[in-house]
């Protein structure tokens, strides 16, 4: 599936080396994934090639209902707006 859109822009690029697993919590059929992840070049938006999220997971059923995704703070002192600007978001 390709995504369209400012999250197509985000992401055409993105290749991850690894994900590195900060926490996970369950709270019945929600599990919360704090992760930093490791992309395999830097670029631009992001020169130290890694960012910080955390993303809910809804099951209903045995099966994945939703992705709920919190994205970190932006990299390098940048504000929000600069950051979506510069990432072709904005």
């Amino acid at each position: 599936m390709v995504q369209e859109g400012a999250g197509a822009r985000l992401h055409q690029d993105f290749v991850a080396r690894r994900f590195d697993i900060e926490a996970i919590y369950q709270d019945g059929d929600k599990v919360l994934v704090v992760y930093q992840a490791n992309m395999a070049t830097g670029n631009p938006t992001h020169p130290t090639a890694t960012f910080r999220n955390a993303e809910c997971h809804a099951f209903e059923n045995g099966k994945l209902k939703s992705v709920t995704v919190f994205f970190g703070d932006p990299p390098g002192g940048l504000t929000r707006r600069q950051f979506a600007e510069q990432s072709g978001a904005g």
